[in-house]
C-alpha cells in the first residue's frame, strides 16, 4: 500500500482564486488568480506584512473561506486514489487558529477519506507551527506528495519517491527541477501517472 499525502490549498481548493475575489470585493485590491505571481500574497497586493495578514485573517471567518468547494477533479481522484489502494493524508502549512475549520471542511467533503490530516510551519508566517513538510512526509513514511509551493517541493522531493507539482501562476518557469518532480495541471494527470508507475 502506497502512502500519498496531499495539500490542500491550490491542490484539493481554489483557494488563491477565493482569496482574490475576497480582496478585490472588500478591499478594493486589484487582484486576480493570473496575477498571482508569488505565493506570498503581500508582494502580489503590495501591502505589508501585517496588512497582508489583516486581510487574509478576514478571509478566513467569511463565508468566502467557510464554504469554497473542492475542484471537481480533486474530488474524483480523491476516492480513485483510495480505490486504487492508497493511504490517503492531508499536509497543510494553515494557521494553527483555523485547524478546526479545516477539518470540518474535510470531513464533510472528504468524509472517511484522510486516515489523517497533519499541519506544518509556513515560510510565510510563524502563525502555523510544527515540523516542516518534509519532516512530517517522511515521519510518516510518504511515498508521494501533491503540492503547489516550490519551496515545499523541492524540500519533499528529498524524501518521497514523487512529488506532484501543481502549476499555477507563481510557480510556472521554474527551471531545471528534480526528476522526481512531475508538473502537472490537475489531478487527472496525477492519476495517469500513479496508473503508469503501478
Amino acid at each position: 500500500m502506497s502512502i500519498f499525502v496531499t495539500d490542500i490549498d491550490d491542490v484539493l481548493i481554489d483557494f488563491v482564486g477565493s482569496l482574490s475575489t475576497f480582496a478585490e470585493r472588500e478591499y478594493n485590491i486589484s487582484s486576480s488568480y493570473s496575477n498571482h505571481f508569488s505565493s506570498d500574497a503581500s508582494l502580489v497586493w503590495e501591502v505589508s506584512d501585517d496588512r497582508c495578514t489583516e486581510i487574509i485573517d478576514k478571509y478566513f471567518s467569511s463565508k468566502d473561506f467557510l464554504s469554497i468547494l473542492p475542484r471537481v477533479d480533486a474530488l474524483e481522484s480523491i476516492y480513485t486514489l483510495k480505490g486504487m489502494g492508497s493511504e490517503l493524508y492531508t499536509l497543510t502549512s494553515r494557521h494553527d487558529e483555523i485547524r478546526q475549520q479545516t477539518n470540518q471542511w474535510l470531513s464533510k467533503y472528504f468524509p472517511r477519506i484522510f486516515t489523517g490530516n497533519y499541519f506544518s510551519s509556513n515560510i510565510h508566517t510563524p502563525r502555523a507551527s510544527g515540523k516542516t513538510k518534509a519532516e512530517v512526509l517522511e515521519e510518516i513514511g510518504a511515498n508521494f506528495f501533491a503540492e503547489d509551493v516550490i519551496e515545499y517541493a523541492l524540500d519533499a522531493s528529498y524524501v518521497v519517491d514523487y512529488v506532484y507539482m501543481f502549476i499555477h501562476p507563481w510557480n510556472r518557469n521554474l527551471g531545471s527541477l528534480p526528476g522526481n518532480i512531475i508538473e502537472v495541471n490537475n489531478w487527472y494527470q496525477v492519476i495517469d501517472h500513479q496508473r503508469s508507475i503501478f
